[in-house]
């Protein structure tokens, strides 16, 4: 039997509750989720919460897969969250296994996820309002999973609502966040328009037409791979490059 299944969820469930209650800081965060998921066999754990493009999360993944998971935008295409989203329940998934009905970008991207190390895991689907979907995911380096290890359905739904309820209001977390596609020109547009400026405001205040402005946003809805300049302006708050 794997050794991961050995571990019954509900005893570490409690400790994991007692070190959050304690914590005070992103770090202290981290230090309590990967001292859960290294208990219960597993070396990585991800709390991403998705809205359209905009994530916001929280993993000890290296730095180098979570700037690319986001300047990339492969929120879009990760088929663990694609399964999450209609998932009532949680599951295990595994990067070397095909699930019919995958996109080549999907098995590409499980590829490249193997290929860092990223191999099998458990996902937690969480369900929240105004169409977020958020999932907690614990993964490993191993090929496989016993897939027992989802037999503590009730404990493991109850740890992702809980963390869900600590972590999507917190605004000292955030995936290490890609390097910043924007210009200074349109940081300052994006800046004003956080500030409560209107694009006539705006270009006023920049000494530009009001359709160069428009065309500034509309560079930056594309980079950022958002719909509206609400969505954009959101983003763009989750990873600290404006502010308030």
């Amino acid at each position: 039997m794997n050794r991961r299944t050995k571990k019954k969820v509900k005893p570490l469930f409690d400790e994991l509750r007692d070190w959050l209650s304690v914590a005070n800081s992103d770090h202290d965060i981290k230090t309590a989720l990967e001292r859960f998921a290294t208990r219960y066999g597993f070396s990585w754990f991800t709390y991403l919460a998705v809205n359209d493009t905009n994530v916001r999360g929280l993993s000890n993944y290296s730095l180098d897969w979570q700037e690319r998971y986001l300047a990339d935008h492969l929120a879009v295409i990760d088929p663990i969250l694609a399964v999450a989203r209609s998932a009532k329940r949680p599951f295990s998934w595994s990067a070397g296994s095909v699930t019919p009905g995958w996109t080549r970008q999907q098995i590409r991207f499980m590829r490249d996820a193997e290929a860092v190390g990223i191999r099998s895991g458990v996902s937690i689907p969480i369900l929240d309002g105004y169409g977020i979907r958020a999932v907690a995911t614990f993964s490993g380096s191993e090929s496989e999973i016993d897939r027992e290890i989802v037999a503590d359905e009730f404990d493991l739904l109850a740890i992702g609502a809980y963390l869900h309820a600590f972590l999507a209001r917190r605004d000292d977390i955030a995936l290490h966040a890609a390097k910043c596609p924007l210009t200074h020109s349109q940081l300052e547009c994006l800046s004003w328009l956080v500030q409560g400026k209107n694009n006539t405001d705006v270009a006023s205040i920049r000494g530009i037409s009001t359709r160069a402005v428009e065309y500034q946003l509309q560079a930056i809805r594309h980079k950022l791979g958002a719909s509206t300049t609400v969505q954009a302006a959101a983003i763009a708050l989750d990873r600290r490059w404006v502010s308030l």
